[in-house]
């Protein structure tokens, strides 16, 4: 299934690094380890990734400094790792651009699991091109235009653009779009993040209103 899809696992504990890059092989992916920040950006800089694994607590530079500079130039589907519990760390990586994340300790096939949905998510074979006043989705390529001008979007942020320009003045609650994204312990507020970076990229001419109490309307 995986299509020899190109992972680059950044992991500083040897055993769980090891551990983990034998079972995905054993799926068919072709894994890259960098046990250090500096590292993961020097191999993702030189080389193609189809999806980075991404662990926040580093030596030296963190797993966020990378996930900022790597956003800085590619919109690569990235899973952050952590081993806390704290939602301020881990809404601050969705706000960085992450498309979702694992906790340690972690089930290795949770971990394919969520490899498989984000490069589903990334390399969908559809045809179809939506299109509504100045914005075109091309879902074949994941990718979208404002005005002839390319916009980068993580892979949670077109999901939930596909889905407001499919039903343009519908509201949903955040719940509902929870269960866009694809998995079931996904944060509320994690909505409200992809949210405020959609509101960013698009402009005031696209309006994502807030309805209080209930969730979020995109206004045609």
């Amino acid at each position: 299934m995986a299509g020899m899809a190109r992972v680059l696992l950044v992991e500083d504990q040897i055993e769980v690094a090891n551990a983990l890059g034998g079972f995905l092989q054993q799926y068919g992916y072709a894994v890259t380890h960098a046990s250090t920040g500096l590292v993961a950006l020097e191999h993702f800089f030189a080389g193609q990734f189809d999806v980075l694994l991404l662990d926040i607590m580093l030596p030296g530079i963190t797993g966020l400094e990378v996930l900022r500079q790597v956003r800085s130039q590619s919109q690569v589907p990235v899973l952050v790792v952590t081993a806390r519990s704290d939602e301020r760390e881990i809404l601050e990586g969705f706000s960085l651009g992450a498309d979702d994340y694992i906790q340690k300790p972690f089930r290795m096939l949770e971990v394919l699991a969520r490899l498989q949905a984000v490069l589903r998510r990334s390399q969908s074979h559809t045809s179809a091109v939506l299109m509504l006043h100045d914005l075109k989705l091309d879902l074949a390529e994941r990718s979208a235009m404002q005005n002839g001008k390319k916009l980068d979007f993580t892979s949670a942020e077109f999901e939930l653009l596909l889905r407001f320009l499919q039903h343009p003045n519908r509201v949903f609650t955040r719940s509902e779009l929870v269960d866009c994204l694809g998995r079931e312990d996904t944060l509320e507020r994690t909505v409200d993040t992809h949210i405020k970076n959609l509101r960013r990229k698009l402009g005031e001419q696209h309006r994502i209103s807030t309805v209080f109490g209930v969730g979020y309307r995109y206004a045609a």
